[in-house]
């Protein structure tokens, strides 16, 4: 592998098995350790730079069946209630603004 000069022959690009589900959480159940041979100019770019991973993917086409997420009721019921308050404060702003018309 290689990135930003620094170059590796020990170590290949990772690759996870396929995720069957379309999901903005994928679980992977990816775990490996990752070596690199430090040199001057490894180590230059650790102490200078940024450790930068790149993720890769490729999409499922649309022809494969969608995996719903699940819902989390408790953030249900509280965007319920948040709705419910939306609501009444439109009411009572346009309440406002009928006694403002009348005033004025």
């Amino acid at each position: 592998a290689e990135y930003m000069g620094i170059q590796d022959p020990d170590e290949r690009w990772s690759k996870t098995e396929e995720c069957k589900e379309k999901t903005f959480n994928p679980i992977f159940g990816y775990e490996k350790t990752h070596k690199i041979r430090v040199d001057e100019n490894v180590l230059k770019l650790f102490k200078t730079g940024r450790i930068i991973l790149q993720v890769w993917g490729n999409l499922l086409d649309d022809s494969q069946p969608t995996v719903v997420e699940e819902v989390d009721p408790q953030l249900e019921a509280e965007l319920a209630d948040k709705r419910k308050m939306a609501s009444e404060l439109e009411r009572q702003i346009e309440e406002k603004r009928r006694l403002l018309a009348a005033l004025l």
